[in-house]
């Protein structure tokens, strides 16, 4: 427990699931919409990020999938007194 305490105290980062950890196919004729974001503040720089994706499956082996990202950075500069 101690252990499991100690670890818990560092930060942790993630990211979205990429498309190749999905384990199945949609099946022929089927369609998903993905929409996701991301917000990171690093110091002096704020970034954003959105995807959207749609997947189609053109038969029951194979997807067809379109991604569209968009992606902003904005620096922020600080000004001494």
């Amino acid at each position: 427990m101690v252990v499991m305490l100690y670890f818990s105290i560092f930060s942790a980062y993630a990211a979205h699931p990429l498309v190749s950890e999905d384990n199945t196919t949609q099946g022929s004729g089927r369609k998903q919409i993905e929409l996701n974001s991301d917000f990171a503040s690093m110091s002096n720089v704020d970034t954003n990020t959105a995807a959207f994706t749609y997947t189609y499956g053109i038969s029951n082996e194979v997807d067809f999938f379109l991604t569209y990202h968009i992606h902003g950075v904005i620096q922020v500069v600080k000004v001494l007194d």
